[in-house]
């Protein structure tokens, strides 16, 4: 029976981390394994525990003693980190041998090589993107790629036209972004689309907007406020995400998994947070911030598939769990 540990379970997911955390959750419980939350942990029937983060270390080592050899799959809110991986280390102590599964969603810190000399031998790791996976991998650390699914809710049917009536949208280029307004994210590169067409930039309700991080005034309409993001995505022509900064945002870009599935073409920066689509041809990766620009102005509606019907819509995005022990 496996137990997952986590400090980035919610009832309400606003951030990419809780909803793939919840995912593995999901995955978890449905294999007849139990969950031990941190804060703003989830209390849905069927979850075994809700303790506070200070005491999950100790409450974890004491359920592995009662419950030994049985895995461990660990996700912190962070990413690697010396203290992440001496946790680890303890869990796979006290559950005597019981491996222990990472799972990394941001940029990882380097620990100590002693540390990880000692761990490497009895954890795994599943890592957010290819980069993360290689330096992992050079570290002596197994690890292998996580791809998290998309939930169906945020993909929708509608054609174009029904999807820009119902926003109340103009003719013309619409470009779309979709995330949080922050400091970080490169989103005042998108500036000079404005002039050219409608820039939507759907940003989340649940944190607040941090100004200037952000372009705003003619041609820009910024919606902050809880929305059916999915009608958002199938009513716009392009779908960019110009976030480069690795500490900025988790390690896979769930937006961006999200406007594939809506059959939304994608340019977005070339980095190690979309290099996972380099050789998909909906996907353009560009090189700064003007060549992101000018791809958004040439990309056309002729790239854009039809609407899919509802049961590709299901087929393409029934949850593809993570590998876990």
């Amino acid at each position: 029976m496996t137990v997952l540990v986590s400090d980035a379970l919610a009832d309400r997911p606003t951030e990419g981390a809780q909803v793939i955390a919840g995912q593995v959750a999901e995955h978890v419980l449905s294999h007849g394994g139990s969950v031990l939350a941190g804060r703003a942990a989830s209390v849905r029937a069927g979850w075994r525990a809700l303790l506070s983060p200070r005491t999950v270390p100790v409450a974890v080592c004491w359920w592995l003693l009662r419950h030994p050899r049985q895995p461990v799959v660990y996700l912190p809110v962070g990413g690697l980190s010396h203290v992440v991986l001496a946790r680890a280390l303890l869990f796979c102590l006290a559950g005597r041998g019981a491996p222990v599964q990472l799972v990394l969603l941001q940029r990882y810190s380097d620990p100590p090589g002693w540390l990880l000399r000692r761990v490497r031998r009895r954890i795994t790791a599943l890592a957010a993107n290819e980069h993360d996976v290689a330096a992992l991998r050079a570290r002596g650390l197994r690890t292998e790629l996580l791809t998290p699914s998309v939930d169906p809710a945020r993909v929708s049917t509608l054609a174009r036209d029904e999807a820009r009536r119902a926003l109340d949208l103009p003719e013309g280029d619409v470009w779309l972004h979709v995330g949080h307004g922050r400091a970080g994210r490169n989103l005042t590169s998108l500036a000079p689309l404005a002039g050219d067409g409608l820039l939507v930039l759907v940003l989340s309700p649940y944190s607040d907007l941090e100004p200037g991080s952000f372009p705003s005034g003619p041609g820009v309409r910024v919606v902050h406020e809880r929305v059916d993001v999915a009608t958002y995505y199938r009513a716009a022509d392009v779908y960019l995400f110009p976030t480069v900064a690795p500490d900025s945002v988790i390690g896979v870009p769930l937006s961006v998994l999200e406007a594939l599935a809506n059959g939304l073409p994608v340019v977005a920066r070339d980095s190690p947070l979309t290099r996972r689509w380099a050789d998909d041809p909906r996907v353009h990766l560009a090189a700064d911030d003007d060549s992101l620009v000018a791809a958004a102005r040439t990309a056309t509606t002729a790239l854009r598939p039809a609407a899919p019907d509802r049961a590709s819509r299901l087929a393409g995005c029934r949850p593809e769990c993570p590998p876990v022990l």
